[in-house]
Parts: C-alpha cells; structure tokens; sequence
C-alpha cells in the first residue's frame, strides 16, 4: 500500500509513474516520460500571468477615465487581450510557445505532434479564458449573482482537477476540446492514452456544483441574510437605474468598562456601481449617495432595528485580470441619515 501511494505522489508532482514500470505495466512501454510536463506547465503560467497582469495594469493607468465609462465592458477588452494572447501564441503561428512556454522549453501540439492551427487555438483559449477574466464582472447582489459564481467555480474546478489527476498527459478542458496536449520541446512523438478520467471528475465537478448551489441557498439565510429580501433590494435600485452589487449585515460590538456590559449594534451595508468622471468632484459624489441613501430608507426594507447604515458607490474599471476600484462612502447613525445630517465622505482608489 505504501508503494501504491508513493507511486502516486510522484505520478501528481512528477510525471514518473511509469518509471520501470512500476504500475500500470501495460502502459510502461509505450509512454514517453520526457514527453509530458507538470511543474514547467506551471511556471509558465505564472510567467503568461504576470505579463497579462503587466499589461492590464498599464493600461488600468493609461486609460483610466475611458475604462471607468464603460465600467463591465471593459472584460471584453481584458477578454480579446486574453484570447490573442494565448489563442495566436499557442498556435501554429508560434510555435505552440506564449512567452511562458518559450521560456520553460515547452509547448503546445496536437496528438500528432503537429502544432494547432489558429482556430483550434484560439477554441482553446476560449474555453480556458472565463476563468480568469469574468471572474470579476460585477453583478446585482442575489440570486444572479449566486449561480453566476458557482458556473464559473464548476468550469475551475473542472480545468484545474483535470489538470492535477488527468495524467500522465494533463490534459485539462481546453486540451479536450481542441484535441492538444502541451509537451516538452524534444518530445518526438505523442501517446494518446486512452482513459474515462476526464468524464469522472467533470462528472464530479457536476455533482459538487449541484451541492454548493444547495448549500448557498440553505446557508446564507441561516446567517441572517434572506435572499428574498436581498433580491428584493436589488430589484428596487434596478427600478431607479442603479447597480446594486453589495449588499451586508454589518455588526459591531461596544463594551462599557463601568457597566460591564456589551451592546451590539446592527447596521447594513449598501454598495452601488455607478461609473461616471464626475465623481471627481466630491460634492456631486456626496449628493449621488445621498440619493441612493434615500432609496432605502423610503423603502419597505429599511426595519426599526438597523443602527447605522454604511452607503458606497463604486466608480469601477475592469480588463477581467485587474480592476481599479474608486470607492465613495459615508458611514452614520440611522438618525444622521433620516435627518439629512452632514456626513462626511471618504474616498479610496486601488488596483488590484
């Protein structure tokens, strides 16, 4: 048993189980172990990656005001950038080598060991590209944004899995569909090892997606926030034309040393995505929230036992890999707002 397991480790992070032919025999002839590649595979990921991150990131500096007019429509940028990237590197035209794979000495064919034409390329760079770039598509809070985000999860866990336990070869998602396999470059000549694993663990991918959606919506009204209500709110900013992309319970704890006493105090969060170069000037960015402060507290959602209330906007520019975020809010007392007090607004700007 240990043997079996020690086999195993070194099939996950080293490609070696077919070594001497020490499991699965009826196969140690035919693989060619220099052929495949795992911790190169890797590294020439992040290596793509962080030129991908270089790019949006200058160009989140350069066009900063064009990007934040356009606020989620920027993915389409982030995701054409993406698609060249890797759709006409990895093709024929390449060499079946991005900058990463140039790098590491590895590279991208197909099962007769002939480099992809630019469409089967850009098929699989199709396939691999939503689970970097829409990840970060801001939705309206509630059900939506619910199973948008469990699809993308069931799509990554289905690449990365395929990726970890469909060896020897690694072909992941996008290597199926485009019928390509990433090799060594003195890889001669590709074995196609005929096997049911990628149809088990997309089939367990499945089953898990099926459970989490379950759990989402048995556990999030167990931590005091109902879904009916969530999308009840969201539906209420969408009639005003406004985004509603957060939406939370906030709680904090005060203690009184003389009393000995704790008091807890209930509050909510509201965070809208507005996107416009006049939030430049603060005073028209304090009216916006205001505003949109305004359409809670009229509504039939706003209960007796919320103590303050957090309100923000979000001026928001994507390219899917990096966003920028300038973020406008104020924080008061439900008192402050009923009366139309003076809060003050705070203002923070990042890129991450």
């Amino acid at each position: 048993m240990l043997k079996k397991i020690n086999l195993f480790v070194k099939l996950l992070l080293f490609d070696k189980l077919y070594v001497k032919g020490d499991f699965m025999e009826n196969n140690s002839s035919n693989i060619n172990n220099n052929c495949y590649v795992f911790w190169k595979r890797i590294l020439a990921f992040w290596t793509d990656s962080i030129v991908l991150l270089v790019v949006a990131y200058l160009f989140l500096i350069l066009f900063k005001d064009p990007l934040l007019s356009i606020g989620n429509w920027g993915i389409l940028i982030g995701f054409l950038i993406f698609m060249l990237y890797y759709g006409l590197q990895n093709s024929r035209l390449c060499g079946g080598q991005t900058l990463g794979k140039r790098l590491f000495k590895i590279k991208v064919v197909d099962m007769d060991s002939q480099f992809l034409s630019v469409k089967k390329s850009m098929l699989r760079a199709l396939i691999l590209t939503p689970m970097f770039v829409l990840g970060s598509l801001l939705l309206p809070v509630g059900n939506v944004v619910i199973i948008y985000s469990i699809l993308i999860g069931f799509i990554s866990f289905v690449i990365v899995m395929l990726f970890l336990f469909n060896f020897p070869q690694r072909r992941s998602l996008h290597d199926l569909a485009a019928g390509s396999v990433v090799v060594a470059n003195d890889c001669e000549a590709v074995e196609l090892l005929k096997t049911r694993k990628p149809l088990i663990i997309i089939s367990i991918g499945a089953v898990l997606t099926v459970l989490l959606t379950v759990v989402c919506f048995v556990y999030i009204p167990k931590i005091g926030m109902n879904l009916d209500e969530i999308n009840g709110v969201a539906k209420l900013y969408s009639q005003n034309d406004l985004n509603l992309v957060g939406y939370a319970i906030q709680y904090s704890y005060d203690y009184n040393y003389n009393t000995k006493e704790s008091v807890t105090r209930k509050g909510i969060s509201l965070t809208v995505s507005e996107n416009s170069k006049e939030f430049q000037d603060m005073n028209f960015a304090s009216a916006r929230i205001n505003d949109c402060a305004k359409i809670f507290i009229n509504s039939e959602f706003r209960k007796d036992d919320i103590d303050f209330m957090t309100v923000g906007i979000a001026n928001y520019a994507t390219l899917g890999t990096n966003s920028r975020i300038e973020m406008f809010s104020k924080k008061a007392v439900m008192q402050d707002w009923i009366s139309g007090a003076n809060i003050p607004v705070s203002h923070s700007e990042k890129i991450k």
